[in-house]
């Protein structure tokens, strides 16, 4: 059985910990990937931000061969193609 010592120090993930509580933004962008047919298409992609209060930068990494590269200050800005690619936080 746990200590609740031990349960205090369990792992919680980024979106658990801020969930509800933090300020969200989004980055989205456009990628183009290789198919099941060996042929190539472009997907929207979507990174969920937390924003610091303080006065220091998060970088948020998108691989270079992004394209269309967009921050959104909160989820109604996002545009409808890439809501669908946005994972809801459970």
């Amino acid at each position: 059985m746990k200590t609740d010592t031990q349960l205090e120090k369990r792992y919680r993930s980024t979106e658990a910990k801020y969930k509800g509580g933090a300020h969200q933004a989004f980055v989205a962008y456009d990628l183009e990937q290789k198919t099941r047919s060996d042929g190539t298409a472009v997907y929207p992609k979507v990174k969920r931000v937390y924003p610091a209060t303080q006065k220091f930068a998060q970088i948020v990494e998108v691989p270079d061969e992004a394209q269309n590269v967009h921050f959104y200050p909160d989820r109604e800005h996002l545009p409808e193609r890439y809501r669908g690619a946005l994972q809801d936080v459970r």
